[in-house]
């Protein structure tokens, strides 16, 4: 079983991807079982919608305001009154991923944020993001962005200085001569 291999790499590695991805595979290994070994009474309840906007705000501003900490899947969804089975069916409908994607993607975006100052050191901004070790972060960021933190900062400034000195040279262009 897929997840239960996903789950033993995690362990063994340390559980670097923090508490929501361990809450999101045995969400889906429950899943799983119940699909395949559970005798079913009743038709199963088909759920139209999503999150309304207010609780996706919320859940967006939680994310925010607890990005350094191991967020976990039942304080996401306690903090918009669902179950997190509900909860997890719900994000996913309202926003096309899982809430550990999610919560990736944002610290990603804050990540690269963080990294266009050129002082920044990738540690503090591993760790400012919520990722355990800066390796973790590295691979993370890699897997998202196709380039590695150093590289995307170096992208970023070498941009930054290339912006500038077209501008300064079209500047000095089109100023007129002082006599």
């Amino acid at each position: 079983m897929r997840w239960s291999a996903a789950a033993h790499a995690e362990m063994v590695a340390g559980f670097p991807s923090g508490r929501l991805f361990l809450d999101s595979v045995e969400q889906a290994m429950a899943v799983s079982l119940v699909k395949d070994h559970a005798v079913r009474h009743r038709p199963v309840q088909i759920y139209r919608g999503g999150l309304g906007s207010a609780r996706l705000r919320r859940i967006k501003e939680l994310v925010h305001v607890k990005m350094e900490d191991d967020l976990s899947l039942d304080e996401m969804a306690q903090s918009v009154g669902l179950s997190t089975a509900h909860f997890g069916r719900m994000f996913r409908k309202s926003t096309g991923e899982t809430p550990h994607q999610f919560v990736l993607r944002q610290k990603i975006e804050r990540a690269k944020a963080m990294l266009r100052a050129p002082d920044a050191r990738i540690l503090d901004v591993a760790v400012a993001c919520g990722f355990k070790t800066q390796q973790h972060f590295a691979q993370v960021f890699r897997d998202v962005c196709r380039v590695s933190p150093t590289e995307y900062r170096q992208d970023f400034l070498d941009s930054e200085v290339l912006g500038d000195s077209e501008t300064d040279s079209e500047d000095t262009a089109v100023l007129p001569a002082i006599s």
